[in-house]
């Protein structure tokens, strides 16, 4: 049975979808860059896993979507590589200081993040079940590989942003040592 079988599947709503779903993934990318940072490789290893399972929910979350919709995804063009490094770095010094000192909305922030990092997984998981569109100019290889820079560059630009702020891990050691003695 197909929902909404008269209309094609449009970008909005894939980005919603999207946009809810990796709203609450900044913080394991955040997880990431502080638990480098803090040398807590524990945090950086569970925002690792966490994230990678969230990425595998979006695409397999947006291949259902795709499979109750009919085609084409009437959306194919993605950011110039640089434009996307660029909104990661400002993405990720934001969302750092967020974290760091409770500056801003982190809603407002996670969104802008969704912008870069739900986008292409949602993508992914559509045209794993309505093919890849043959027009575009960009392979898939390389469109992953962007994400994965634009992944990174917020891991990155948040770990500079506590390092700049003096964020320190002791502070969480000792919060940690006395939460197990309650």
């Amino acid at each position: 049975m197909k929902i909404n079988s008269k209309y094609p599947i449009t970008f909005v709503e894939v980005l919603m979808l999207g946009g809810l779903l990796f709203l609450p993934l900044l913080p394991l990318l955040l997880a990431m860059g502080f638990g480098l940072w803090t040398r807590q490789w524990r945090l950086a290893g569970q925002g690792c896993f966490a994230f990678l399972v969230g990425i595998c929910l979006l695409i397999a979350g947006d291949a259902v979507v795709a499979l109750l919709t009919t085609p084409p995804l009437q959306y194919n063009q993605h950011n110039p590589f640089i434009v996307g490094l660029l909104i990661s770095l400002g993405v990720g010094i934001a969302a750092g200081l967020a974290t760091a000192d409770d500056v801003g909305r982190r809603e407002m922030i996670g969104l802008a993040a969704t912008a870069q990092m739900a986008i292409l997984p949602v993508w992914f998981g559509i045209c794993f079940v309505f093919g890849f569109p043959v027009l575009d100019s960009t392979p898939p290889a390389q469109r992953a590989l962007t994400f994965l820079l634009n992944a990174i560059t917020i891991i990155i630009a948040a770990l500079c942003t506590y390092a700049l702020l003096g964020m320190r891990g002791e502070s969480l050691r000792s919060f940690s040592a006395a939460a197990t003695r309650d």
